[in-house]
């Protein structure tokens, strides 16, 4: 297979990082619009549609997060390095071009990444094809953040799907993550990779 110049991660990185800075800016700017919930009140705008936007953001998060993952995992498969030096060490040979670690991920040579998706939403195959491939990453360190994922796939799931399955399998701490998008501090940081 043909063999180019390497790939790069940390545009990954920043892109994953500048769409969590526009989605904290977008719901903080609509946050401090002057609401308005009747007729005879000020100008204004009607909290449904506040929380609207802060639901669409904080869908496009997810998804954001989700190719982060997908993009970072594929690159690092073809021997990508960050700037800074970091590499998983690859258990055997490196992938010859991104589409063959698209191809390796996914178990199928004709894997098209624009019909097809990898499992990256779940952390448990994200660790399992990391400790497949390399024999030392930091991927596992999603182990410790699964609960934080399963709750952000369900919320957006509910946000994406309005349904009464998925309002019932929601618990109240969803409805209450949901209310309060941010979370703590700890789960805001740059991601290990």
């Amino acid at each position: 297979m043909p063999s180019g110049r390497p790939a790069k991660v940390d545009h990954v990185r920043d892109a994953f990082l500048s769409e969590i800075a526009s989605a904290t800016s977008l719901v903080a700017a609509m946050q401090a619009l002057p609401t308005k919930v009747r007729p005879s009140n000020n100008p204004g705008i009607h909290p449904k549609y506040v929380g609207q936007v802060v639901e669409l953001a904080f869908m496009g998060m997810v998804a954001s997060w989700e190719e982060f993952i997908e993009r970072s995992l594929v690159r690092f498969l073809t021997g990508a390095r960050t700037n800074n030096g970091y590499k998983p060490t690859l258990k055997a040979g490196k992938a010859d071009t991104i589409q063959h670690a698209y191809e390796l991920l996914s178990l199928d040579p004709d894997y098209k990444p624009d019909k097809s998706y990898l499992k990256v939403s779940d952390p448990k195959w994200v660790r399992k094809v990391a400790d497949f491939y390399f024999s030392a990453h930091s991927f596992s360190d999603l182990q410790n953040a699964s609960d934080l994922v399963r709750h952000a796939n369900a919320i957006r799931n509910r946000v994406a799907h309005d349904s009464v399955n998925l309002h019932s399998k929601l618990t109240h701490r969803d409805h209450l993550k949901m209310t309060h998008l941010g979370g703590s501090k700890a789960h805001r940081r740059a991601p290990p990779i």
